[in-house]
């Protein structure tokens, strides 16, 4: 049984009642939320087993989050692959806002995924000076990509029915339609050399 003093961790922000709290925790028990986590980390996780503090999800990588239905915890997992697994599983559960908990390199990764995901945070007051930092860079990024160049158009192959100039369909045309795939070919096709035939004996 994984231990609650996590390191990393995202909750539901807002103050949830103990009724709430039971619902919460209730739903992460039913089948279709264990088939969605499945769905969710198809290629990562291995198995996904029920304990007394919640779900926890173990993943090939030797990482694992605890599910506690309004909190996730993830443990032995490095701070981008924790800030992953656990800003999907909020978006999955579909929580509105986030308070997130842990050292400088997961408040990070979390917070520029959550700005990239559009998903609401409520930073903590000591978190304020990292949360800013990442938005400024989050704003320079997209002024650079806002005036970067526009990409000339990638011009599309010609259509068979566009490049051929006599568009029969059927046996009636299929002299024509040979015809015209022979001359798209041009002169560099290699035919083979016609043997000349011998009397008849």
């Amino acid at each position: 049984e994984i231990a609650p003093d996590d390191q990393c961790s995202i909750e539901l922000a807002g103050t949830l009642t103990a009724s709430e709290r039971r619902d919460i925790r209730r739903e992460i028990l039913e089948s279709e939320y264990r088939r969605q986590l499945q769905d969710l980390f198809v290629d990562s996780i291995r198995f996904v087993r029920r304990g007394r503090l919640g779900l926890t999800l173990h993943f090939k990588s030797g990482g694992r989050v605890l599910d506690s239905g309004d909190k996730v915890a993830a443990f032995a997992m490095p701070a981008t692959e924790a800030a992953d697994a656990l800003i999907e599983l909020a978006i999955l559960k579909g929580w509105p806002s986030i308070v997130l908990s842990g050292n400088e390199a997961f408040l990070r990764a979390a917070f520029a995924l959550a700005i990239a995901k559009g998903l609401a945070v409520q930073p903590r007051p000591e978190q304020l000076q990292i949360f800013t930092a990442v938005q400024r860079e989050k704003a320079k990024g997209a002024a650079s990509a806002a005036i970067a160049p526009p990409v000339p158009p990638v011009q599309a192959a010609p259509s068979f029915a566009n490049r051929n100039p006599f568009n029969l369909q059927g046996r009636k045309g299929m002299n024509e339609r040979l015809r015209g795939n022979r001359d798209d070919c041009g002169d560099d096709t290699d035919s083979a050399p016609v043997r000349p035939r011998g009397p008849r004996m």
